[in-house]
């Protein structure tokens, strides 16, 4: 949790609900396969950093590692409105106000 209040205080979304730890046993991520090379491995934050690029990490992932572990994060700064509680516009909390998405 400590990785993932910094992604979400990084991203101004709000604090964070849940961690997804990379499901590379499992064969895919929550979320699917990230679209970019990744570039860090096994982020160590303490929960106080500002950015990712602040935290320790195990370094680069190695060659041949694909994007099937990639972790997620869900953060208390988004929600759906106008649908169900499984549907609808997403917004995110930006500077203290809702904003919907592009």
């Amino acid at each position: 949790m400590a990785d993932a209040a910094v992604v979400c205080r990084e991203l101004d979304c709000g604090e964070p609900v849940d961690a997804l730890a990379n499901a590379h046993l499992m064969g895919a991520a929550h979320f699917g396969p990230g679209l970019e090379t990744i570039w860090m491995s096994v982020a160590m934050c303490t929960g106080s950093e500002s950015t990712l690029k602040n935290c320790g990490s195990l370094g680069q992932v190695e060659q041949g590692c694909g994007s099937y572990g990639d972790a997620g994060v869900i953060c208390s700064g988004v929600r759906l409105v106008g649908g169900s509680r499984c549907s609808g516009r997403l917004e995110i909390l930006h500077n203290q106000t809702w904003m919907s998405t592009v």
